[in-house]
């Protein structure tokens, strides 16, 4: 492989996984002992702990580990909870773990978001739009293609609520005027066999 990439000496492992729905004050060592049961690799440099633009944790984090193994320990910790929250666990694919590497190395943020727009313009967590009445099965992707007719999200986080999906979400856009457009326009408007309530308070700038 390319031993160069970001001037960093070492690969990124082919086991990594991608931890979803952090409380936004974890660290590294929080992270550390929620997988505490699998080898994490070279300890805390092997957790990457993305960041929106402002250097505030967006939420999520990848892990490298070192064997196929850990990767299906950590898998199974899927909404196992940290503090309050239900954790979610997946396995990330290396390419992604390495872009987010090479963004932290050169100081950027990492935007993990849907990744169709920078969170540069955003305030700390965006011009957040609350939906309620989701449909329980749906997905962040659905959502945000929903959305779109109006805006497209920057990220979408669906809430869970002791492990299952609330019906609510907390969709981030990148200017005020955008979430206003889909408070206005997407309010009451039916996804699946629903009807979505949107609001948006706009003083989260």
């Amino acid at each position: 492989g390319d031993r160069g990439f970001g001037g960093r000496a070492r690969e990124v492992s082919n086991y990594c996984v991608r931890l979803r729905g952090l409380p936004w004050e974890a660290k590294q060592d929080d992270i550390a002992d929620f997988l505490a049961r699998c080898e994490i690799v070279g300890g805390n440099s092997g957790i990457i702990i993305n960041m929106d633009d402002r250097g505030r944790a967006a939420g999520d984090a990848y892990v490298e580990l070192e064997t196929r193994e850990d990767m299906d320990t950590a898998v199974r910790m899927h909404k196992r909870e940290m503090g309050s929250r239900y954790i979610e666990v997946f396995e990330a694919n290396r390419l992604d773990v390495e872009k987010a590497k090479d963004k932290q190395g050169r100081g950027g943020g990492g935007n993990m978001g849907f990744g169709r727009r920078d969170r540069e313009r955003a305030g700390p967590r965006g011009y957040t739009v609350q939906l309620r009445g989701l449909p329980y099965r749906v997905t962040e992707r659905e959502v945000a293609d929903w959305l779109a007719e109006a805006a497209d999200p920057i990220d979408v986080i669906i809430l869970m609520d002791r492990g299952r999906p609330s019906g609510k979400a907390e969709c981030v856009f990148g200017s005020d005027r955008e979430a206003r457009r889909v408070a206005q326009n997407m309010h009451r408007r039916d996804l699946g066999n629903r009807y979505i309530e949107c609001f948006y308070d706009g003083n989260d700038s």
